[in-house]
């Protein structure tokens, strides 16, 4: 029995040794591989104090911008307020200028047509009053002279006179 104790014992004493071998190699892979973690953790620190400063600037960058928006905002809004008034005011004013003017036309129309009818009538009148008697008392004076010629029998005058005078006064 004591030769197995003493191979048990020495495949114990072996597989313990190789046991410990492993776990230095497990240590040493461990470290290595926290030396790599904490490299990579540095790298990682590094790039993202400068995302992070690069995204604080864009931040910084993108308030300023919709600030300036903002204000743009206002102010187009107040520009547009004001256009609207200035429209709306000239609108009513157009309207008022266009009643004003239909008005004034419509008047002048009726002044024209009252002028019209007026110098209508004054020519009329100046057709009965004046021409027609003209007229009349013409043909009673080319009456007696023919009644005239006739009594005291002179010879006629050649008709394209007589027809001349008549063509004076004829209106």
């Amino acid at each position: 029995m004591e030769t197995w104790l003493t191979v048990f014992t020495g495949v114990v004493a072996v597989a313990l040794f190789l046991q410990s071998l492993a776990f230095i190699g497990i240590y040493r892979s461990v470290r290595k591989l926290s030396a790599r973690v904490d490299d990579i953790s540095g790298d990682l620190m590094k790039g993202l104090g400068a995302l992070t400063s690069d995204i604080s600037q864009a931040v910084t960058t993108i308030k300023s911008v919709a600030e300036g928006i903002l204000a743009l905002k206002d102010k187009l809004s107040s520009t547009s307020d004001v256009v609207h008034k200035r429209v709306t005011e000239i609108d009513s004013f157009l309207r008022q200028l266009t009643d004003a003017a239909r008005l004034e036309v419509a008047r002048m129309q009726d002044a024209v047509d009252t002028a019209s009818r007026q110098i209508e009538g004054t020519f009329e009148l100046l057709h009965r009053s004046v021409i027609v008697p003209v007229r009349e008392i013409t043909a009673v004076f080319q009456g007696v002279k023919v009644g005239l010629d006739f009594f005291l029998r002179r010879p006629k005058r050649p008709s394209g006179t007589s027809h001349l005078d008549e063509e004076m006064f004829i209106g």
